[in-house]
Parts: C-alpha cells; structure tokens; sequence
C-alpha cells in the first residue's frame, strides 16, 4: 500500500485499555484496506493486525511559552488573592 487516494478504502478497528492514570495500550488492532480501480472494483486487499503494529519514538521538542515554567506550588501558589470572595 501506498499513499492515501479516492481510490483506497480503510476500515480501522481497535480497542484499548487503561488502568487508573497509566497509559492506555492497545489490546485488538484490525486494519482492513481495499484498493479499487476506475471501475470501482476491488483489485487487492490488505490486511493488518497487532503483530503488523509498528511505534514510532516520541519527539522531545517542547512548544515554548511567553510565562516562565511554574511547577504545582507556583500555581497554587499564585492563585492566592487572586479571586475576589463573594460579598
């Protein structure tokens, strides 16, 4: 298979699971592609499962930001006075 085109159908079929804050994992994973040609006929099917997943490293760069980087007590901090209380 190659790139995406109108002339290729994708079915994507998967199921994952988490345990309280961990990160999710994928437990099924179907992929069905069908390749049609001008007639829209099927002429190759491609089939893909858990074993045909492959992952990709996770890029480190970070997204600047205008404020200096708090950490949680600076945020709790911070937001001491800062709300007026009902009167």
């Amino acid at each position: 298979m190659g790139a995406f085109d109108n002339r290729t159908l994708i079915y994507l079929n998967y199921h994952t699971e988490a345990y309280a804050f961990f990160t999710p994992k994928v437990t099924k994973y179907k992929l069905l592609a069908l390749r049609l040609d001008e007639q829209d006929k099927v002429i190759e099917i491609v089939q893909r499962d858990m074993h045909d997943i492959r992952t990709t490293p996770k890029v480190k760069d970070k997204t600047p930001s205008a404020s200096p980087s708090p950490n949680w007590l600076n945020e709790i901090l911070g937001n001491i006075g800062r709300f007026n209380s009902p009167k």
